[in-house]
């Protein structure tokens, strides 16, 4: 498959070049795993709305600037970063490098564009998992923090990722 992720049995490995990109072609389960692992979860699918729109309305976690040039605050299809239609490093859209300060309210990055990211969510088709975010093979219009998509747990498609959150005691 196109992971940039293996488990060698012991341990987790990133494959070379990717260190500080964002984790891709991951199916759910595997998503899962890896953040039981580590004692973390993937968030709900609220948990993940928060963290990208805080208490606004805006369409992006930077804001609302829906049908404008936004290839300076994400990652998505043909947008024109040196990683054109793949992933770019976790947060290069921080407002250097010629990009503009893109985190969301809560100064996550790239909840937006970069990777779809599956999310934890209580849904009547069982059989189908959630992926939040739009990711670099979507239009801007795709990167919209409202839209959910839902595909099979086991899909391992390469622009599907996740971030893991930790709950506090």
């Amino acid at each position: 498959n196109d992971s940039n992720i293996s488990w060698n049995g012991s341990i987790f490995e990133v494959e070379e070049g990717y260190v500080n990109h964002p984790v891709k072609g991951t199916s759910y389960y595997g998503a899962y795993m890896f953040a039981n692992y580590y004692g973390m979860e993937l968030p709900t699918e609220f948990e993940w709305e928060k963290a990208a729109r805080g208490m606004s309305e805006a369409g992006y976690p930077w804001g609302d600037n829906y049908g404008d040039d936004i290839s300076d605050n994400a990652n998505y299809l043909n947008s024109g970063d040196p990683w054109d239609n793949g992933t770019t490093p976790v947060g290069y859209f921080n407002g250097d490098n010629g990009t503009h300060y893109s985190p969301s309210p809560y100064g996550a990055y790239d909840l937006s564009g970069n990777l779809s990211e599956w999310v934890q969510h209580d849904l009547f088709m069982s059989e189908l998992r959630m992926t939040r975010g739009g990711n670099y093979n979507d239009s801007p219009a795709g990167l919209l923090v409202f839209l959910k998509s839902y595909t099979a747990p086991d899909n391992t498609s390469a622009p599907v990722g996740f971030r893991c959150i930790r709950r506090l005691p």
